[in-house]
């Protein structure tokens, strides 16, 4: 009779251990053949086994890459919800500055002091032209009338 046991080695691999009955007398060709039989049934079980451990490392494998892709995508779409968060909150601030700037009182402060809230302004325009490149818009397109409804809420 044929049993094995799976024992772990100094390296850390798993070595299969048979003990084999010994072989004085093989009985007859029956003997032999239902020996025989119990060695295909016990290699049989062995290569399953083996399939098993293999197909749930594929899996494992599988379902890490899958983890990793979905961590990226979502990290993606994080970026982009925050570039979409700054770019709306940008936008009331140009319009004070442009509101700013058509009232009479802007043409009575100083140069120095215009020329710099100008300089302001054409920075965050700037910033909103670097952001329009990399930001995809999935909505309709804005329109300034929508604007102005909302700025009166």
């Amino acid at each position: 009779m044929v049993s094995h046991d799976d024992k772990e080695n100094r390296t850390g691999e798993h070595e299969i251990e048979f003990d084999i009955e010994p072989e004085g007398d093989l009985g007859g060709i029956s003997t032999v053949q239902e020996k025989l039989k119990k060695l295909k049934a016990e290699l049989a079980k062995i290569k399953k086994e083996r399939q098993e451990y293999l197909d749930g490392w594929q899996r494992c494998k599988a379902d890490s890459i899958n983890a990793r892709k979905d961590n990226e995508a979502r990290a993606a779409r994080s970026a982009e919800l925050l570039r979409e968060s700054l770019v709306h909150d940008i936008i009331p601030a140009l319009d004070s500055f442009d509101m700013a700037a058509g009232n009479e009182a802007w043409a009575e402060v100083s140069d120095g002091w215009r020329s710099g809230m100008e300089y302001v302004r054409n920075q965050l325009i700037d910033a909103l032209k670097s952001a329009k490149s990399t930001y995809r818009c999935t909505q309709k397109p804005w329109h300034r009338t929508i604007r102005k409804s909302r700025r009166g809420v």
